[in-house]
């Protein structure tokens, strides 16, 4: 069953469009993530499908109800994190003032259910340190991690995160992931916006690629790898205005003093390493990934 269905969707600001035309549905207990640029139209069609915006045009349908008909009903049944999650929480709160209140608020828990289940999830979060440490004083991820547990504690069975782990160290990114995941396996759904690259290929069941507006693909993140005509990726430290000669690499990007070359093998990769410049540097060579072919799939829509 689907939880989200988006078909046509489009959404314009006067003359400007935040979205052109959007399709893509989301499965129960599936972790679906929108990948692209700033201003390719993510986090414009998480606020239509949270009912924060309405929708220009196309069908928009959450937990089976339409986005403008029955706004109220989508609602009750999801949470949502937004990118720009400090306005999600009061500088004077404490981090389980902040989640247990929301809970409250919410008309799901009495005060009392609400604590408790504010310090289950805060603790999982690895923040039981800070529980009675206002949110002014935390850290940059640490507030993050709280907001985060404002949008997952309260036990939707459809979860919108935009940008969940911007900001946050490695180990606490990890715990999110796997709380992420934890609460996928139970059931409930998660749409995640991220400009992180390794981040959607490690936990996403699905992904959607915008472009310009547009949605471009959805599939699983090993589907859209396997879209690549090249398997492996060469990063090379090289002279600026150096360039690989015609037939070194299937395909390549120059950053000026490093150049990433494609090929179809790992024999290919070395065997190109091995023929070019001798001031140039083989830095990695590595099998592509869903950078890799995000970038791909993008460039072939300009």
């Amino acid at each position: 069953m689907n939880v989200v269905l988006v078909e046509g969707l489009s959404k314009r600001y006067g003359e400007a469009w935040g979205v052109r035309n959007a399709s893509f549905s989301v499965g129960r207990g599936e972790l679906m993530t929108l990948l692209g640029r700033n201003g390719a139209g993510k986090s414009t069609t998480v606020k239509v499908l949270c009912t924060l915006l309405k929708p220009s045009g196309g069908v928009v349908q959450v937990l089976g109800y339409d986005v403008l008909r029955d706004h109220q009903a989508v609602r009750r049944g999801i949470s949502y994190l937004p990118q720009d999650y400090w306005g999600f929480m009061l500088e004077e709160l404490t981090p389980l003032e902040a989640v247990s209140w929301n809970l409250v608020a919410r008309g799901d828990y009495s005060p009392r259910e609400a604590r408790r289940v504010a310090v289950e999830w805060l603790s999982e979060l690895g923040l039981e340190g800070v529980l009675e440490t206002k949110c002014s004083r935390l850290s940059g991820g640490q507030r993050r991690r709280v907001a985060v547990g404002m949008a997952l504690s309260a036990r939707k069975e459809l979860v919108f995160l935009d940008e969940p782990t911007s900001g946050v160290d490695v180990e606490a990114k990890h715990e999110v992931w796997r709380i992420m995941r934890r609460v996928v396996s139970q059931g409930v759904s998660i749409v995640l916006t991220t400009h992180d690259m390794n981040e959607a290929q490690i936990v996403s069941d699905r992904v959607v690629l915008f472009h310009e507006g547009n949605t471009i693909a959805e599939a699983t993140p090993s589907e859209l790898i396997g879209k690549l005509p090249y398997k492996y990726r060469v990063v090379v430290n090289k002279p600026h205005g150096w360039a690989p000669t015609n037939g070194v690499f299937e395909y390549h990007f120059d950053l000026g003093d490093r150049l990433i070359g494609y090929t179809h093998t790992n024999a290919d990769a070395w065997s190109a390493a091995s023929t070019l410049h001798p001031q140039v540097r083989v830095e990695s060579v590595s099998e592509v990934g869903l950078e890799d072919a995000y970038l791909y799939l993008t460039s072939r829509e300009a």
